[in-house]
């Protein structure tokens, strides 16, 4: 049989003592250290199973994913869809508005729309600002670029230029 591995010890030990903060950190560490993919997932599932609603480690794991040298935007956003579900976490939804930024780049009115779902509250119960609240204190930074995106729309007709108008007094 192969040597237990420190990976497979940490894994036991958080078994026993499943609320060690200090043993997760280091179960974490070593998976990423010893750069088997599968220990990767492994120690951010288990971890996520235990403390389901912790951004950080959120964060981490979609990071994880995303600096694969094989990153499936259909792996991110379905950990995004996951973890943003009952997220009231104003950093994690930073962290979609930047994934949602990144991928729909260009000027094309489908990339727009695109990008105004993710944070339009009333598209969806899922987009960012219908969970980080209306208190100008919990995501102001968000709602400034909400604001600041809606003002940068192009405005090729008085329609449009009316349309922007009325998107901001929202």
């Amino acid at each position: 049989p192969p040597p237990f591995s420190d990976f497979d010890a940490l894994k036991t030990r958080l078994k026993e003592s499943p609320h060690d903060p200090e043993t997760w950190k280091r179960f974490i560490d070593v998976a990423e250290t010893g750069g088997d993919g599968a220990q990767i997932r492994e120690a951010y599932e288990a971890l996520l199973k235990q403390y389901p609603n912790t951004a950080s480690a959120q964060i981490a794991y979609l990071k994880y994913v995303l600096n694969r040298r094989v990153s499936m935007t259909t792996d991110v956003e379905q950990l995004l869809n996951k973890f943003l579900r009952t997220s009231p976490s104003v950093e994690l939804w930073r962290f979609y508005l930047d994934y949602v930024l990144r991928v729909n780049v260009g000027p094309s009115p489908t990339t727009r729309e695109t990008v105004r779902k993710s944070y339009d509250y009333s598209c969806s119960q899922k987009y960012a600002l219908s969970h980080i609240g209306y208190d100008r204190d919990s995501g102001s930074a968000i709602w400034a670029e909400y604001i600041q995106f809606l003002r940068n729309a192009p405005e090729e007709s008085t329609w449009d230029k009316q349309q922007k108008m009325d998107a901001v007094r929202k």
